[in-house]
């Protein structure tokens, strides 16, 4: 291990010849530092410096929205040597320290240095000081993001000791996103399984941390560990949650109005295919006639397959894409997915065969080709608890210079839909119901709250044998009619089962969240609303 340790000095030192230092050795004792001092004639050209690491403070909670830093690689040091980086420099890789890293990283500082006729370093002497880097706060409520991990990751671990039919005991991922629907703020982003960024910050010796970082990069660990940020990257079909918005394109494209009833007798037909209500399936009859709102309260598959038919795929897609669904949001950390619209030229790319009814009746109800980010579906959802506007969602709040002198705020962005209130209020009826009525899905969740929460629950089918389906809920909250919407909630947790299994974990998000700021509102002392300060 000695021998290797030199054998890699001794290709860095020969790899660089300019006078950019070389790091031979870190966190070294007092002595060796004095002894090198010293005896600087016999070690010229080695020096010793104090050096600031970085430091996370609660760093599991938020590490996929922070990100990580390492060691800077050659092929980054020679892309971006010119613009002052050292080869002992690190560099966001991930998350807000990648996004950010021109802001975070300040400028170096510069030594004079004095050396023989021979090009030999003789002499160190002082230059320019180095600039600290700016700080960047983050949207990020930390007392909302320690509740979203921990009730993600219990509740996980809940659903996957439940027995019941369908229940196959491996749900092990999931995320929840947290947003304000006035001004496209992220409150909360969780992803789980997490990991620990402090792991990179370690040197090689630390054997701990360097097996943590393979674990990473391990699949039989990723029930455990990883660094995929399912909140924007993760792909899922929406299954029921979908319904809302097929409600909304067939209201707005004159389809159907708020009190055209739907009879479902349990199933319908279309290109030869059954098409059955969930209900009815589980041998507990039929809806009958059903208008939007009780459709949307029971989760009626078979009004919104025969409305989505009658609607148009086309219509559906063109309001999908208002409401940024299939669409990035923007958000500033790397590696956010478009997702996919359930649409014809989709399925011109992955299939010969034309669109036909059945296509449209299985994408009504958030089924076929639909793949959507939790964080799009938080920002659905918070479109309609807002009236339609489509604010970009955004973790930086504002920046500051490392003396606490304003930068630069982040800017609100939205683009306001093109929908009447009329057709945002009935949608709003039927989401209201799913939470407070009796035929409601996730009425038990939410019945004793001491506000109205509009929601939709949703199953997207796996269909797989021996595989669990997915869990997805969507929600916003306060919904009653002399209030204004604070805050949207999407959960999405993998093989969950059930929709509703996933809303316990939007209940404590929202309860803590208007609990706080409703003390804020009566001048009562409150759990603060802490930022993220990426220093």
């Amino acid at each position: 291990e000695e021998a290797y340790k030199i054998m890699v000095m001794r290709y860095e030192i020969r790899a660089y010849t300019s006078f950019d230092p070389v790091l031979l050795a870190n966190d070294v004792s007092t002595e060796t530092v004095a002894e090198i001092e010293e005896k600087h004639h016999i070690f010229r050209g080695v020096t010793t410096d104090i050096e600031y690491i970085r430091q996370y403070v609660n760093a599991d909670l938020a590490s996929h929205v922070v990100g990580y830093v390492r060691g800077i690689d050659a092929e980054t040091y020679n892309r971006l040597k010119d613009e002052g980086y050292g080869i002992n420099d690190i560099i966001g890789k991930t998350g807000i320290e990648y996004a950010a890293e021109k802001e975070l990283r300040g400028k170096p500082g510069t030594k004079k240095l004095e050396v023989d006729t021979r090009g030999r370093l003789t002499k160190v002497i002082e230059g320019t000081p180095a600039i600290p880097g700016n700080n960047i706060v983050l949207t990020l409520d930390m007392n909302l993001q320690k509740i979203a991990n921990e009730a993600l990751e219990r509740r996980i671990k809940e659903i996957r000791e439940l027995d019941g039919p369908y229940h196959y005991h491996d749900a092990f991922a999931g995320a929840v996103v947290a947003i304000d629907v006035n001004n496209g703020e992220i409150l909360a982003m969780a992803s789980y399984p997490g990991y620990d960024p402090s792991i990179f910050l370690a040197g090689p010796e630390d054997k701990e941390a360097q097996q943590a970082i393979r674990d990473l990069n391990d699949p039989t660990k990723s029930g455990i560990t990883s660094e995929f940020n399912r909140a924007i990257a993760g792909r899922y079909a929406p299954g029921s949650t979908f319904k809302p918005m097929v409600g909304i394109a067939a209201l707005e494209e004159g389809i159907i109005t708020p009190g055209t009833p739907i009879y479902d007798r349990g199933y319908v037909y279309y290109d030869g295919m059954r098409f059955t209500c969930m209900d009815w399936r589980h041998g507990q009859g039929a809806h009958g006639a059903i208008t939007l709102s009780r459709a949307l309260a029971a989760s009626c598959n078979i009004f919104f397959h025969e409305v989505g038919v009658m609607t148009g795929i086309d219509n559906i897609d063109k309001w999908s894409k208002y409401f940024g669904l299939g669409e990035k949001t923007g958000i500033e950390i790397p590696g956010e997915q478009r997702g996919i619209r359930s649409n014809k030229e989709y399925k011109k790319q992955v299939s010969p065969y034309i669109w036909g009814k059945a296509d449209t009746a299985s994408s009504s109800i958030g089924q076929l080709y639909h793949e959507y980010t939790p964080l799009q579906l938080a920002n659905y959802v918070a479109t309609i608890a807002n009236g339609g506007k489509r604010y970009k969602p955004h973790l930086i709040r504002y920046i500051t210079e490392y003396n606490g002198k304003l930068i630069k705020e982040t800017e609100i962005e939205y683009e306001q839909i093109p929908i009447s209130q009329e057709t945002i209020e009935a949608v709003k009826k039927g989401m209201i119901a799913v939470a407070n009525s009796e035929d409601g899905t996730a009425v038990h969740i939410f019945r004793d709250l001491p506000y109205q929460v509009g929601a939709k629950t949703g199953t997207a089918e796996a269909f797989i044998e021996g595989k669990s389906n997915n869990g997805v809920f969507i929600c916003y909250a306060p919904a009653d009619l002399d209030k204004t919407p604070q805050i949207a909630v999407a959960v999405v947790i993998e093989q969950g089962i059930y929709g509703m299994y996933a809303a316990p974990i939007a209940r404590e998000i929202i309860s803590e969240y208007l609990r706080s700021h409703s003390q804020e509102e009566a001048g009562l002392k409150a759990t603060p609303e802490i930022p993220v300060f990426v220093p």
